[in-house]
């Protein structure tokens, strides 16, 4: 993840996440550099529901033995402290986990999922916007085609969604 530093620590304009369950994302970039860019950037993390049936099927295809949407919810906590900031939100999706995508700026970081590995396994791509179109365009716009269709992970009590429902 030493890219995802690198990448993240120039961030001016915004940074969008799309993936899994990003368990080791918070850890690997650091709480601090995270919470300082939510403070002058837009931050938009949208995960996989934890109870969709994309989650159940991926839990199975990588043999994970029903812990991933565990991760998930642990990541959604992971997250918690930087939602204090007005830029920073955390939704759920139910789209069919194909790829990971960590945005910054006009940079991207892509994760593709490899038919039953694990995410350790899968390679890590580096993206930059060379143009108006192109594989990074292409990713830029699918993130926005989940984000508008993803719900927020929490209810409008401020508590967990799961408390919701």
């Amino acid at each position: 993840m030493d890219a995802g530093k690198a990448v993240f620590s120039g961030v001016a304009g915004s940074a969008v996440v799309v993936g899994g369950s990003l368990y080791r994302v918070g850890d690997e970039l650091g709480h601090d550099q995270l919470y300082r860019v939510g403070q002058v950037a837009e931050i938009r993390i949208a995960l996989a529901d934890p109870d969709s049936e994309e989650v159940a099927a991926r839990d199975r295809l990588e043999g994970l033995g029903g812990t991933l949407p565990g991760r998930i919810r642990s990541t959604v906590q992971h997250f918690e402290p930087l939602l204090s900031n007005a830029g920073v939100e955390v939704r759920y999706h139910g789209v069919p986990l194909y790829n990971a995508t960590c945005r910054f700026d006009d940079q991207m970081l892509v994760t593709p999922y490899l038919y039953r590995l694990h995410g350790y396994q899968h390679p890590l791509l580096h993206l930059k916007r060379l143009g108006p179109a192109g594989i990074f365009e292409s990713y830029a716009q699918q993130f926005e085609a989940i984000w508008t269709e993803a719900q927020p992970t929490l209810a409008p009590s401020g508590g967990p969604r799961e408390q919701a429902r």
